[in-house]
């Protein structure tokens, strides 16, 4: 009884401190039970520069349409994919300063909405953002048909439901930084999304109240 009650605080502790917790099952995130044999797994490159897990079975378009369509999806987890391919246990946000998650409300079938803090301004935000779904690359592509798809994709790994709670994992390109003397490189990671019940979307979305649709201030190509 005793071990089992330690176990027990012990992972509440890790939830309120970081936000996720490690221990002998594995991640533990918002008392979600993360797939931990994506961690074993190896990423690696493209030819159009997109890190992909190469063999991962598409999700069908069926599926993205009765499980991802007309749902709002809360990031609760990103870990970077680290120089080896493989992935870090660490979360990315955490302690991290001038950046945010984004979240997102795939309102239609063409268009979802984009809910994210832009320190800029600085402002809890949202922005719609035309998309579309590549069922033979298990790709959601989000943005401008202008952009290149390493800077629009996002591979879905799985969709898991468990426990009443819906999971997407997906890999994709979070940010662009430094090099050096090499100058830029991305920065790619997996994501880990909760679907929201719709009391927790509509709380979502009176949080992110400040429209960068209407917000001429911000250029045409930082909003997608």
């Amino acid at each position: 009884m005793t071990k089992k009650f330690l176990s027990f605080v012990l992972t509440i502790a890790c939830s309120l401190l970081l936000g996720s917790c490690e221990n002998s099952e594995g991640l533990i995130v918002e008392d979600s039970k993360l797939d931990m044999s994506l961690f074993s797994q190896t990423y690696t490159i493209d030819d159009e520069g997109c890190c992909v897990l190469k063999g991962a079975k598409p999700i069908t378009r069926g599926e993205v349409q009765s499980k991802v369509l007309n749902y709002g999806w809360k990031s609760i987890a990103t870990y970077e994919v680290l120089a080896n391919g493989k992935l870090s246990k660490e979360e990315f946000w955490k302690d991290m300063v001038g950046g945010s998650p984004t979240h997102y409300w795939f309102e239609s079938s063409q268009q979802l909405v984009q809910y994210f803090y832009m320190d800029a301004k600085p402002a809890f935000c949202f922005r719609n953002v035309s998309w579309s779904y590549d069922a033979t690359k298990g790709f959601i592509l989000c943005g401008n048909d202008k952009s290149a798809t390493v800077d629009q994709y996002q591979q879905i790994l799985k969709l898991v439901e468990s426990d009443g709670r819906t999971l997407m994992y997906t890999i994709q390109k979070i940010a662009t930084i430094s090099d050096g003397d090499n100058g830029y490189k991305p920065v790619y990671a997996m994501i880990v999304y909760k679907r929201l019940t719709d009391d927790e979307l509509k709380k979502m979305q009176e949080s992110y109240n400040y429209d960068l649709n209407a917000d001429n201030s911000v250029p045409d190509n930082s909003k997608f």
